[in-house]
């Protein structure tokens, strides 16, 4: 008989929308972009980058992949901070 092992699930932390729109406006100006480039750089609208940037909504995931390859950050940094830079 098979014993059952006790696993217990990997619950990611919950997504803050209000700190996600601050690093992702906090990257933007970094790079001296305006919102309508990151906009055009993404594929999004402007009105869609603003409502990232204030909290309003979060990102997709398609799109916080845009973001990433965007602004040069890896998604675990967009979502919780981690402070890593692409090369």
């Amino acid at each position: 008989m098979a014993r059952k092992r006790n696993i217990k699930p990997v619950v990611a932390p919950p997504l803050d929308a209000r700190a996600i729109g601050q690093r992702i406006a906090r990257n933007r100006r970094w790079r001296k972009w305006t919102q309508g480039q990151l906009a055009q750089a993404t594929g999004v609208s402007r009105d869609t980058i603003v409502g990232y940037e204030n909290g309003l909504r979060v990102p997709r995931r398609d799109t916080l992949v845009l973001l990433s390859v965007a602004l040069r950050r890896r998604i675990d940094w967009l979502l919780f901070d981690k402070r890593v830079v692409w090369k």
